[in-house]
């Protein structure tokens, strides 16, 4: 298939054979509730968010053999949802095994299915990189008020199986306000549990400048209160807002794209194929945001279904103009520039001074971590 009007080239995002890591959103389904995630909007579900998750036809048809012979890590990972609410999850996890690909990941609230499903998962992720990040936000009294309708102890039955059927696991710890001071005593369950790894994380999205929190529209708003610690990501913004204004910086910054030179593609539960998850985040936001003015701004430009692999093969989307060209050009740009003006999600991620990303995690792994 060619495309339908005629480019310059700045440079293209990444060719087929270029991609060895693959970011998929299997589902847009969950069973928690948290204050910030974009499936939530006050205390009720998203309006705007569909329910929907790629079947494992889906998944065959998008990623062919040869496709994957290139990948080296597939990761189950959601913006919307949880991936181990999927019907098609260990099913897709062992299709990519089937093709050769060395590295699997599946990020969870571990909330989800019975201690069968996790035994199970544990034959298939039997790699020595293979790894289950299971979110857990505290201790029995903590870890449910951001994680909202996450049974504790059912997430450590399911931690258990996991496990001791030999799989491999990290725990991922989101500090708050209310679970700050349980850090210490989460890390010594991870240790006595056999988690291979423990990981501190500060949320960025309480940073009113760059992106509204969503717990705005909640009733529980109160109790969900970022960190007072030093790791704040808040500081990071108020270092460059002593430097010059926010706004001016984001418009401004040299962008490196983090993904392109990981070799990096995020496809969402809707099918669409797009450079990262930061792009697509807003993409179902019930508020006129920034970043979900900015897809509009694609979808107007370039059709509906421009990145959809339900419409358009892999290899299609990547040569068209918005990968082959268009989006670099943005990188150059500033966000009031008429003509493919930067996108929101890539300043505020992929800035030579600050990433949104990079703020949530401790100083330790801030310093070491490639991002």
């Amino acid at each position: 298939m060619e495309w339908p009007r005629e480019m310059t080239l700045h440079t293209s995002y990444l060719g087929p054979s270029q991609i060895h890591d693959v970011h998929l959103e299997i589902t847009s389904k969950c069973n928690a509730l948290c204050p910030q995630c974009s499936r939530v909007y006050g205390e009720k579900l998203n309006p705007k968010m569909p329910v929907g998750e790629l079947s494992l036809e889906d998944i065959q048809k998008f990623f062919s053999k040869a496709f994957c012979s290139h990948l080296k890590h597939v990761y189950l990972c959601g913006v919307h949802g949880d991936g181990a609410a999927a019907n098609s999850t260990l099913s897709v996890l062992n299709y990519f095994r089937g093709q050769g690909v060395g590295q699997l990941s599946l990020f969870t609230n571990g909330g989800l299915r019975d201690e069968a499903w996790w035994r199970d998962l544990a034959t298939i992720l039997k790699g020595p990189k293979d790894r289950v990040h299971f979110s857990i936000d505290g201790m029995a009294d903590t870890n449910h008020i951001y994680r909202r309708h996450v049974n504790f102890e059912k997430v450590l039955r399911n931690v258990r199986a996991y496990l001791q059927a030999g799989g491999q696991a990290n725990w991922d710890y989101l500090v708050f306000a209310h679970n700050e001071h349980q850090i210490e005593e989460a890390r010594a369950l991870s240790r006595d549990l056999g988690f291979a790894d423990f990981r501190i994380k500060y949320t960025s999205r309480f940073l009113g400048d760059t992106e509204k929190a969503a717990s705005q529209h909640l009733g529980v708003e109160s109790r969900i209160k970022e960190s007072s610690g030093a790791a704040n990501p808040r500081l990071v913004v108020d270092d460059l807002k002593s430097r010059q204004n926010l706004e001016e910086y984001f418009s401004t910054t040299t962008i490196c794209c983090k993904t392109k030179a990981l070799g990096s593609i995020y496809v969402s539960f809707d099918g669409r194929l797009w450079p990262c998850c930061w792009t697509a985040s807003n993409f179902y936001h019930p508020d006129p945001t920034p970043k979900r003015t900015n897809i509009a701004t694609l979808l107007a430009t370039y059709g509906q279904d421009f990145n959809s692999l339900h419409h358009h093969e892999l290899t299609e989307i990547l040569s068209h103009p918005w990968f082959a060209g268009d989006l670099a050009t943005s990188w150059t740009r500033r966000f009031e520039d008429g003509d493919h003006p930067r996108l929101r999600a890539c300043a505020q991620q992929c800035g030579e001074k600050y990433s949104a990303v990079a703020a949530q995690l401790d100083p330790e792994t801030r310093a070491t971590k490639r991002l």
